[in-house]
């Protein structure tokens, strides 16, 4: 009592279209099958239930997965092999390239693979590691661009017979001779502090005496850098 040839019979079939296969360990050989155990073949490429596998497109395998469309399987521990594709345990794929779950990873554009992870545009992973990775080169950067303003400030000073800013070109220029661009994230702190005691010299200098709070305060900067410079930072 088959209803249709490409559906073996296995007590209780039922086939309700063209390589569609409904019932309790059944298995559709047609377009769009569905090949498993208690599975239920819907439609072209569409595999809904348990232990179930659509071979079609947009095909789902897995344990207690659905395949609700072309590249989209939502459920858990389901993998979907078409486009913006999802593998993983627990994950569920919402678009092309888009992979929103825990413990999943997504294989197409803007792929995002590791745990607890998301994949919010083409090519875009949030993570704090790659934000914190960032941040040594950017301090090194910023402590070579300071320091070498306050040397040039603090030099052009002194060679207008201003001795009051010899302090404040050491200070600068010191930095910048020992290296700055291999130094460490720390080392880059101090030198972005150096070189703003370099300008605040410099700007200020004409109009303060030698002990002046602003002379103080770069000066005490001086056990810093001596740290820079012989690398005990």
């Amino acid at each position: 009592a088959l209803c249709c040839s490409e559906c073996s019979s296995h007590g209780g079939w039922s086939c309700a279209g063209p390589g569609s296969c409904a019932g309790h360990h059944g298995s559709c050989a047609g377009p769009g099958s569905c090949a498993g155990h208690h599975g239920s073949c819907a439609g072209p490429g569409s595999c809904a239930g348990h232990h179930g596998s659509c071979a079609g497109p947009g095909s789902c395998a897995g344990h207690h997965g659905s395949c609700a469309g072309p590249g989209s399987c939502a459920g858990h521990h389901g993998s979907c092999a078409g486009p913006g594709s999802c593998a993983g345990h627990h994950g569920s794929c919402a678009g092309p390239g888009s992979c929103a779950g825990h413990h999943g990873s997504c294989a197409g554009p803007g792929s995002c693979a590791g745990h607890h992870g998301s994949c919010a545009g083409p090519g875009s992973c949030a993570t704090m590691g790659a934000v914190l990775a960032t941040m040594g080169p950017v301090l090194t950067k910023m402590g070579a661009v300071l320091a070498t303003m306050g040397a040039v400030l603090a030099l052009g000073a002194v060679l207008a017979m201003r001795p009051v800013l010899a302090l404040g070109a050491v200070l600068a220029l010191g930095p910048v001779h020992s290296g700055i661009l291999s130094l460490c994230p720390f080392r880059g702190c101090v030198l972005v502090l150096l070189g703003q005691r370099g300008l605040v010299m410099a700007a200020g200098a004409p109009k303060v005496p030698l002990v002046s709070p602003k002379f103080v305060a770069a000066a005490a900067t001086l056990p810093m850098w001596v740290l820079a410079r012989t690398g005990y930072s």
